[in-house]
């Protein structure tokens, strides 16, 4: 026997949710929402405003050293620079369509 499509509610809200009991969820996600938005900003905040080239690059170094992975990272890294002209002419051509 095939069970009729009627829609589950949660134990703590009813059938019916009142508009107070909306209004009252709506800023419980909100407050919740400002609590996130508070931290995200204190983290950017801690956040050096720029990372020189050469800083980046020592970053990857060390990364790389500390990898346990070095093989994958490797062909991944010379997949790249070999398949750049390619994706390059690619994005030229999607250019060079759209100008028409």
């Amino acid at each position: 026997m095939a069970s009729s499509p009627s829609r589950v509610a949660s134990r703590t809200m009813s059938q019916d949710p009142s508009d107070a009991d909306v209004l009252g969820q709506l800023a419980l996600i909100e407050a919740e929402s400002n609590v996130r938005r508070e931290e995200l900003r204190r983290i950017a905040a801690e956040l050096p405003a720029t990372v020189s080239r050469r800083a980046l690059v020592r970053a990857m170094v060390a990364d790389f050293r500390g990898s346990r992975n070095k093989g994958a990272i490797v062909r991944r890294g010379v997949s790249k620079v070999l398949h750049a002209p390619l994706h390059a002419a690619k994005r030229l051509q999607l250019r060079l369509r759209g100008a028409k």
